[in-house]
């Protein structure tokens, strides 16, 4: 069984601010069922021991095995925007947010041998007690993020950006990670007059 949605929602507080939420999860569980069939050689027979090597096929006790599998996940970011055109040449572009995010998995198993009735296949089938074994883990990370992109004439555009990440995958003395970054990008289309060329969108970027 597999379940999963999302919400986005925005809201425009005024021409140039704006307000953003992103949530989804996808949540997925697996069963699983197995058993092998109580079975012995008839006697006399081939696999009782009536063959040339006088080797019999040893007994099948039969067995029964359950198990089950959750993982699921949720994410969501809460996201400001804003955007205005500073002077007749500058533009800008801001966005700030915060993410955060979980995982979940749970597993479990069960199984038995020894099947008391034959054509039975469940876990109290039996004079020993069921196998078992299961485990489980949660992990989380809650992130900061910005942007800003400083843009001339719809033609060079500077941006930088930063985030950081809390993990409970790390330390807690030492749990999160600092990552900035910048470019900067030319879109030479926009400076030149390329409508006699096969060349419609030209654009470099370093970064």
């Amino acid at each position: 069984d597999r379940f999963f949605a999302n919400i986005d929602m925005s809201y425009q507080f005024t021409s140039s601010f704006a307000a953003q939420l992103r949530v989804g999860g996808d949540v997925e569980n697996a069963r699983g069922f197995a058993y092998n069939a109580k079975n012995a050689p008839d006697p006399g027979s081939w696999d009782a021991g009536g063959n040339t090597e006088g080797a019999p096929r040893t007994a099948d006790v039969g067995s029964v095995i359950e198990s089950n599998n959750y993982v699921g996940s949720i994410n969501g970011d809460f996201i400001l925007k804003y955007n205005k055109d500073i002077s007749n040449n500058l533009n800008l572009d801001v966005i700030a947010g915060v993410n955060a995010n979980q995982a979940d998995t749970k597993t479990g198993f069960a199984g038995i041998t020894n099947l008391l009735i034959p054509g039975f296949y469940n876990l109290s089938n039996s004079t020993k007690q069921p196998t078992t074994a299961g485990a489980r883990s949660r992990t989380r990370l809650i992130g900061v993020y910005s942007q800003a992109t400083l843009g001339y004439k719809s033609q060079l555009y500077l941006t930088l950006n930063a985030r950081n990440d809390w993990s409970s995958t790390l330390p807690l003395n030492n749990n999160h990670f600092f990552y900035p970054g910048g470019d900067l990008a030319w879109v030479a289309s926009n400076s030149f007059n390329l409508k006699g060329s096969p060349i419609s969108y030209l654009k470099f970027r370093a970064g």
